[in-house]
């Protein structure tokens, strides 16, 4: 049996940690999860390799705010409209 991430380690260096959105590779070589260390929904995308354990790459510091970018733009072009929050 293998932890996939510890959140409690991860814990000790932030004062707010979510982690969510676990996919493992097909062949079960890489990890890609979400992390969120400041409780504002800004997750950023990690990917670890687990024959090694070595965490490789942070691939985006702010996952809400990207989205929300692509959002409004594809409304600015009419695809369509982010979703209103009421």
């Amino acid at each position: 049996m293998q932890i996939l991430v510890d959140q409690n380690t991860e814990a000790l260096s932030h004062p707010y940690i979510c982690i969510n959105l676990l996919k493992v590779s097909s062949d079960n070589r890489m990890l890609a999860f979400t992390m969120d260390t400041t409780g504002d929904d800004s997750f950023s995308v990690h990917i670890k390799d687990l024959k090694t354990g070595a965490r490789l790459k942070v691939l985006f510091n702010n996952l809400y705010k990207l989205i929300k970018s692509i959002y409004q733009l594809r409304s600015q072009l009419g695809l369509f409209q982010w979703p209103s929050s009421s």
